[in-house]
C-alpha cells in the first residue's frame, strides 16, 4: 500500500472516530474493534488489550466499522467485488497501522 493511500485512509479513520463526543455507540465500537483486532493480531494481543490513546482508539473504531461493513457485504447474494476489495485493503492498512503503532511505541 502506498504511503499516500495510507495517510488518506488514516485521515478517514480519525474523521470516522468523531473525536468531539465519545458516545455509548462509539465506546461499544471501540471495544468490539479492539477485540476483533486482538483476534487478527495474536502476537499483539496483550499490547492491544492495554492500549489507550486517541490514535489507537480511532484504529479500533475504524476496524469495527470496516469489519461490520465487510460482514454486510459478504452476506448479500450479489457481492460488489470492488467494494469488498476496498474494505479488505482498508483492513490490511489498519492492521499495519496497529503494528507500526506498537513498534514505534517500543522504540
Amino acid at each position: 500500500m502506498a504511503k499516500g493511500n495510507e495517510a488518506r485512509v488514516l485521515s478517514k479513520v480519525y474523521w470516522f472516530s468523531g473525536r468531539q463526543v465519545v458516545d455509548r455507540e462509539e465506546r461499544t465500537e471501540r471495544e468490539l474493534g479492539r477485540k476483533k483486532l486482538m483476534m487478527r493480531l495474536p502476537a499483539l494481543r496483550d499490547q492491544l488489550r492495554d492500549a489507550s490513546g486517541d490514535q489507537i482508539e480511532a484504529i479500533f473504531v475504524a476496524w469495527e466499522r470496516a469489519a461490520a461493513y465487510q460482514d454486510r457485504i459478504r452476506t448479500r447474494t450479489i457481492t460488489p467485488a470492488e467494494l469488498a476489495a476496498y474494505y479488505e485493503e482498508l483492513s490490511e492498512i489498519l492492521e499495519e497501522s496497529a503494528k507500526r503503532y506498537f513498534s514505534s511505541a517500543t522504540q
